[in-house]
């Protein structure tokens, strides 16, 4: 039998194919390099940002080594990273939004009452019986280590820097660079000098960045400022500052008594058990201040992310008089377009059957007045004071 060949004999023997065959190897070789080196330099170079490892008694979430979530999720694992960074597709983000709103918070504010403005991302302005209270403050200009690489703001705080009334508490989420930004901590002190809550593990960065006004916090550890109580509480995400120093240090987000109920600030969080843990705990909270995005992809997202449609539902599970969303619309970290998460909870409250007057979508630099719980929606073995 005689054999023949099914390779085009014209395109093997054509010396211009030849050329663009070797050098389509050469290209996909070249890039296949480039990402591989591009790992393995973000890879050693982060083991400089890494926080030193934790030491410190075992707990139900602290094996000795690593910190877990309550229900023992690990969220995403780096090959997943890996995946995600070579096959995104990214919706649609505006290069920068001009700030609209004039934000000008009063000064203090008087028993009874809660003011709340979002600024940005996932930094609020809570005040409260006398008490001024910034979450997870950011007014730098990019959320990395090495800057100018990595997310870049795209709208303006909703408050001006210059503007912020005197801050007494600083609480800090999770040691992630979008929450925990040293370049505006330093600015804090420098003006305020206020206590700077965060979670347990990150006490050698705060020392090598001198903020001696400071404390570590484990879940369900409280500071008393003002005779208000201050608690850092679960959340479902995870906590790194380099790639091996994953889950060494805690997460989580705060609840602060008021004298009209329970607000609760959940830092940066996947919907999970803790919700239900802390209606059981606290009962109905006076206002919730609940993450909304990065949403997409879901398969790397959803563990650590909720989306606007989750936040709707803890919103429900808190039985939260009034919530807030936040975590949108100010540094590009996702797949997901700059309106995504708005759409998404815009459908969210629509199927959940929640008023948007509940849940509130807010403009950077809208400051919320909040009414007390009425006495009948105060639980009354938690630490919020009832009013007469």
């Amino acid at each position: 039998m005689q054999y023949v060949s099914t390779i085009n004999q014209n395109t093997i023997y054509d010396p211009f194919s030849c050329l663009f065959f070797f050098v389509n190897i050469k290209l996909y070789m070249s890039i296949r390099n480039l990402i591989l080196f591009s790992f393995i330099a973000i890879f050693l170079s982060s083991c400089f940002f890494d926080v030193p490892p934790y030491k410190g008694e075992k707990s139900e979430h602290f094996d000795g080594e690593k910190f877990y979530n309550l229900d023992r999720s690990d969220g995403f694992n780096y090959w997943d990273l890996m995946w995600f960074f070579i096959s995104r597709t990214d919706g649609y983000w505006a290069d920068f939004y001009p700030q609209t709103i004039p934000c000008n918070p009063p000064a203090t504010t008087k028993d009874g009452e809660l003011k709340v403005t979002f600024i940005n991302h996932a930094s609020t302005l809570i005040q409260f019986d006398g008490i001024n209270i910034l979450t997870d403050p950011v007014w730098s200009e990019y959320t990395t280590p090495v800057k100018p690489i990595g997310p870049q703001r795209r709208r303006a705080p909703g408050i001006d820097f210059d503007k912020l009334p005197r801050i007494d508490v600083v609480v800090i989420s999770h040691n992630h660079y979008d929450h925990m930004d040293f370049e505006t901590l330093k600015r804090l002190q420098e003006k305020f000098n206020p206590i700077i809550l965060y979670p347990l593990g990150n006490k050698p960065i705060f020392v090598d960045n001198e903020l001696p006004n400071s404390r570590d916090m484990d879940w369900w550890d409280t500071l008393n400022i003002k005779n208000r109580t201050v608690t850092f509480v679960p959340a479902r995400h995870f906590a790194n500052r380099g790639i091996t120093d994953r889950n060494g240090t805690l997460w989580g987000g705060y609840v602060f008594e008021t004298s009209g109920g329970p607000v609760y600030f959940a830092g940066d969080t996947g919907f999970g058990v803790h919700y239900q843990i802390l209606k059981e705990k606290y009962g109905a909270m006076r206002f919730s201040i609940l993450p909304i995005a990065p949403i997409e992809p879901r398969f790397f997202m959803s563990e650590i992310h909720q989306d606007a449609r989750e936040a709707v539902m803890a919103h429900k599970e808190l039985e939260s008089q009034k919530s807030m969303g936040i975590h949108f619309g100010t540094f590009k970290q996702a797949s997901d377009a700059m309106r995504a998460p708005i759409d998404s909870l815009i459908v969210g409250l629509k199927d959940l059957k929640v008023s948007p007057a509940d849940f509130i979508l807010p403009g950077h630099g809208r400051i919320i007045d909040v009414k007390p719980l009425a006495k009948s929606s105060l639980k009354k073995n938690n630490n919020s004071v009832i009013p007469k």
